[in-house]
């Protein structure tokens, strides 16, 4: 997606936000009535060098911008120092982050630590137990399988996290590992509602030595899983406007912990910085307000703490939103 058909986007949005209020809108369907120019001007060449040294910044620089190392804070003052550069006046929305961790070891017949991930809303708690494989944890493998009272290994697929740790509950596990279907580790969530036990991920290498071990004899593991909050942030950077109504830029700056995420998201947030430099200085018939939002990948923390601060002020206010995603 060229940079410039963006900066058309958002043109396209001030003109019609200047005649109307309109619902909040993402950047897809939109897109594809901004036709791209056949060959990309000297202007939208800079705009594209510029856009792309952000992505490098963010990417290699900063690297992975999980908010658990810290890294995501790091990002979040790269930001604010270019979006000071650009003019603007910033600020930051800090907002609580529950953060899980998760330790596995196989107990019996040897000892041996296994890294571990944990699931987000994962009840927390600490089992020592003997292990069961129970397939992909559907209710007839489980209950079949005589898993009360044993620690559950279940294979990813078919059924989401969610339905295999309620199922092993409900035939009596007192904690679930999952391994993983394909290479590297697991990262996910349960759905709000969480887990009544403990639930973790692990490779499928491991998961698959555990199962052949457990086909030459019994075998034990403690799974332990922990609950913390650390902070996060989103930066925000205001245009105040000549008349009433918001308009919003916005777009997640941070990362899974693995990966520099030059696409997701450190595209998204070059655009909104690249953005910031061509709209400084100028007036709208509304306020422009340019979001980083912090911990999404925790699943959307950010945008629902900035929303929630939206609602307790005056959500009418809100005229249109551009998502970078």
């Amino acid at each position: 997606m060229r940079i410039a058909r963006i900066i058309a986007l958002f043109s396209v949005v001030v003109l019609l936000a200047s005649c109307q209020q309109m619902p909040l809108v993402g950047t897809s369907a939109a897109l594809s009535a901004v036709p791209p120019s056949a060959t990309p001007t000297a202007a939208e060449s800079d705009v594209g060098k510029q856009a792309l040294e952000y992505i490098r910044v963010l990417s290699v620089d900063i690297g992975p911008r999980d908010t658990a190392s810290g890294a995501e804070e790091r990002a979040a003052s790269y930001l604010e120092q270019e979006l000071k550069a650009a003019g603007f006046q910033v600020g930051r929305q800090q907002f609580p982050v529950p953060v899980f961790d998760a330790q596995v070891s196989q107990t019996a017949p040897q000892q041996h630590a296994i890294d571990a991930e944990p699931l987000r809303f994962s009840m927390t708690g600490e089992v020592t137990a003997p292990l069961l494989f129970g397939g992909l944890g559907s209710p007839d493998e489980l209950s079949n399988a005589g898993m009360a009272g044993k620690v559950a290994l279940l294979e990813r697929g078919q059924i989401t996290f969610q339905d295999k740790v309620v199922n092993a509950a409900r035939a009596g596990a007192p904690a679930v590992v999952v391994f993983n279907n394909a290479p590297g580790p697991i990262r996910g969530s349960l759905t709000a509602t969480g887990s009544t036990i403990p639930i973790a991920g692990i490779t499928r290498e491991e998961g698959q030595a555990l199962r052949d071990a457990l086909s030459r004899g019994t075998g034990s593991l403690s799974v332990t899983v922990r609950r913390s909050q650390m902070n996060s942030q989103n930066v925000i950077a205001e245009i105040p406007g000549t008349g009433a109504g918001t308009v919003i830029l916005g777009g997640h700056y941070d990362t899974v912990p693995v990966t520099g995420g030059a696409v997701d998201n450190a595209s998204g947030t070059a655009v909104l910085l690249t953005l910031a430099h061509k709209l400084a200085g100028k007036q709208f018939p509304f306020t422009v307000q340019i979001i980083a939002f912090g911990a999404e990948e925790l699943g959307l923390v950010g945008s629902q703490a900035y929303v929630s601060d939206v609602v307790r002020q005056a959500k009418s206010q809100v005229i249109a939103m551009v998502n970078l995603m």
